[in-house]
C-alpha cells in the first residue's frame, strides 16, 4: 500500500515559483523572426522573378501600380539576416557590378555601347557618354555591320 504525500503550502509556492521562472512560450525574438519569414514567404509568391544576380535575386511584386521591386538574398537569410530589402544592396549597384565584371565589346553606330558580362553569363550594356546603364539591350545598340547595313546615305 502506498502512502500519498500530502500537498503543502510550501509545495503550491514552489510550483507557483517555477511556473513564473519557466515560461513555455517561445520568446519574443523567436516569435518575431517567424513572423518575418512568413511575411517574406507570402510576398515572394506574390512577385514575379526579373534577374538574378550573385546571391541576389530581384523580384516584382505584381500587387502593386507601381514598379516595387524587392531584393532577396536567402544566403543572408540563412547566415542569420533577413535578406529582404526595398532599397538596392551595395553588391547590385551599377559600380559594383561593373568591378567584377568584364568588358566584352562595343555596339551601336558610333560603339557607343559597352557590353559588360559578370561571372555567371549575364550581360548588361553601359554607354558612358550619357552614364546609361541597363540590362536589357538598348534599340540602338546594333551590332556594328547591321549599323553599317542599316545607316546609309539613303536611308533617312
Amino acid at each position: 500500500m502506498r502512502l500519498l504525500r500530502r500537498y503543502t503550502q510550501e509545495d503550491a509556492f514552489r510550483v507557483q515559483e517555477l511556473t513564473l521562472r519557466y515560461s513555455f512560450a517561445p520568446p519574443p525574438p523567436f516569435v518575431f523572426e517567424e513572423q518575418v519569414l512568413e511575411a517574406i514567404a507570402y510576398v515572394r509568391k506574390r512577385t514575379d522573378l526579373v534577374r538574378e544576380v550573385g546571391d541576389w535575386q530581384t523580384l516584382i511584386d505584381v500587387r502593386h501600380a507601381d514598379e516595387c521591386l524587392l531584393y532577396v538574398s536567402d544566403f543572408i537569410a540563412d547566415g542569420g539576416g533577413i535578406g529582404v530589402t526595398t532599397c538596392l544592396p551595395p553588391q547590385l549597384t551599377w559600380d559594383a557590378l561593373q568591378a567584377r565584371s568584364a568588358r566584352t565589346g562595343l555596339l551601336g553606330a558610333a560603339e557607343e555601347w559597352q557590353t559588360w558580362q559578370l561571372q555567371d553569363g549575364r550581360e548588361f550594356y553601359v554607354k558612358p557618354s550619357t552614364n546609361d546603364k541597363r540590362w536589357i539591350r538598348p534599340v540602338d545598340a546594333v551590332e556594328e555591320n547591321e549599323a553599317v547595313k542599316n545607316c546609309t546615305i539613303s536611308a533617312f
